[in-house]
């Protein structure tokens, strides 16, 4: 098949950028494709063409003005009003069997590739809202400020992008059916590379006794960085042998640091910033379990990692970590209100650290379950099955 890929995101590198990459290289095993792509990703595409030999890829670069500030999500619709009418060109040139929009993979920014006549495929993974409360407690005022505002500019796209993208798609790929009246597949647009599987799966066994957890992201409010830190507080009470390692950078790194000090554990709570991949690893083969509070992950990449390196991981029971982690791999906690969650998240903490033969169990389960679902070629052979069914019906 000729496949047009809409991929305003696509790098080796990062995680929205690292799903367009990889549906990108996967797709193109199967077809031969032309991806649309912000060509501010060029230089970190061109670098890695000569060593990944893609033989079926055309990426046509598309530019508009640099987002800056507040304004990144209606730099987005721009970059896609102009990605569209470069589609609409390249369409009179070449006969195309489908359109597949990848990134970003969310249920209210829209695409216009809809509008250009083909069977239209739109990645549309769905946030569950938590509420405003849980919200307000989980970060700073300057935060949860932002986190208005980001509510209110989803409210103004959702209702365009239900009525005027999601109904022209002839699929629509998401974590979730949030559409009954529309044509919903159940597929999860994230995956590990084999070699990064092999990796994780090779690291070596941890060397000490220290009973420690991990979290790994950017330290702002959504994360809920916070949960961790008031949890392993309490945890650290009854578990002197402990300690909390939290790898990322963010506006909220002084907060936390301030809140750990407030509660007493700030000597065995350490933020390691910004780590290298490869530092990461080396870290991660020296935890035993990791917390991931986050409320607003579509996925969450790092909970693959944690699951195929066999740390079991505990996740929120909303948006897309619940998809991610079973309950034989990890641990999912309710979000009904701040104190049940800082206390099931204590529990949990107390759980593993005092089952170890359960805590060895769910790491097992979990590097299982990473080596026969989440590979990205697992994924890219879902998706040619997904294509060939489409074009069919």
């Amino acid at each position: 098949m000729k496949v047009l890929i809409s991929a305003y995101a696509c790098s080796p590198e990062g995680s929205e950028c690292g799903v367009g990459w990889n549906m990108v290289s996967r797709i193109s095993k199967y077809h031969q494709c032309w991806v649309l792509v912000n060509s501010v990703f060029k230089p970190k595409i061109e670098e890695n063409l000569a060593e990944l030999n893609f033989k079926n890829v055309n990426f046509v670069y598309v530019s508009t003005a640099k987002p800056f500030g507040l304004l990144h999500y209606f730099y987005y619709i721009a970059w896609q009003i102009k990605a569209f009418f470069v589609a609409k060109k390249l369409c009179q040139e070449i006969d195309f069997d489908l359109v597949h929009h990848v990134t970003y993979q969310n249920s209210w920014l829209p695409t216009f590739m809809g509008f250009l006549g083909l069977p239209f495929i739109f990645d549309s993974s769905y946030l569950q809202a938590p509420p405003w409360q849980i919200l307000r407690q989980a970060m700073s005022f300057q935060s949860f400020l932002q986190e208005i505002l980001r509510e209110f500019v989803i409210k103004i796209f959702s209702s365009f992008s239900y009525f005027y993208v999601a109904s022209r798609a002839k699929l629509i790929l998401s974590n979730y059916n949030y559409l009954p009246k529309l044509p919903i597949k159940l597929f999860y647009c994230i995956g590990l590379s084999e070699t990064d599987l092999q990796e994780l799966s090779n690291l070596p066994p941890k060397k000490d006794q220290v009973f420690r957890v991990i979290s790994i992201g950017r330290l702002i409010g959504w994360k809920a960085f916070s949960f961790g830190i008031k949890a392993f507080a309490k945890f650290h009470q009854q578990f002197p042998n402990s300690e909390y390692w939290i790898v990322g950078s963010g506006p909220e790194k002084k907060a936390l640091e301030n809140l750990a000090s407030s509660l007493g554990c700030e000597n065995a709570v350490k933020f390691w910033g910004y780590l290298s991949r490869a530092k990461v690893l080396e870290i991660l083969s020296n935890v035993d379990c990791m917390i991931h509070p986050s409320l607003h992950d579509l996925y969450g990449a790092v909970l693959l990692e944690s699951m195929a390196a066999s740390k079991p991981a505990i996740v929120l029971d909303i948006n897309g970590p619940s998809h991610l982690v079973q309950d034989d791999c990890g641990i999912k906690i309710p979000v009904k209100n701040i104190e049940q969650i800082i206390n099931d998240l204590t529990q949990a903490l107390l759980e593993l650290a005092n089952n170890e033969e359960k805590r060895i169990n769910m790491g097992k389960a979990g590097s299982i379950l990473m080596q026969n679902y989440w590979s990205w070629d697992k994924k890219g052979e879902e998706l040619n099955q997904i294509y060939q069914e489409l074009m069919i019906n």
